[in-house]
């Protein structure tokens, strides 16, 4: 494969001569032992950078107080953490409504927004 290559596609890229390896006949057929090393070689991280960050995310997240969060809760935290937006950009009232909505019963039954503003003599009356 290494003589054929270099006699006949020296001038490919090495993007494109993969390519071509993988996809076309007879080179798929008759190499099929050896692209499919080839198929996992082209999808293997060059760099442990990303397992690194996921390792902090989880160190992060489950910490002592949080140790006993269920394994897909840690997940979706580690995914949310890793690929989720910015804070700056995330808006969380939707998200808090959403949470508030769901299950079989209400989470806070006696939650009431808090006013923007007191009513004149409150402030004196809680102090």
């Amino acid at each position: 494969m290494k003589t054929f290559i270099i006699r006949n596609y020296m001038d490919k890229c090495y993007h494109a001569l993969w390519e071509m390896m993988v996809t076309k006949l007879p080179f798929c057929s008759d190499y099929k032992n050896i692209l499919n090393f080839v198929h996992i070689m082209l999808v293997l991280l060059v760099s442990s950078s990303v397992c690194e960050r996921g390792f902090s995310a989880q160190k992060r997240i489950k910490s002592d107080v949080r140790g006993s969060l269920h394994v897909d809760t840690v997940e979706d935290l580690i995914r949310i953490s890793m690929e989720g937006p910015n804070l700056q950009e995330f808006d969380a009232k939707e998200s808090v409504q959403t949470w508030f909505s769901q299950g079989k019963r209400s989470r806070r039954p006696n939650y009431k927004d808090w006013p923007s503003e007191l009513p004149s003599g409150t402030q004196e009356d809680l102090l």
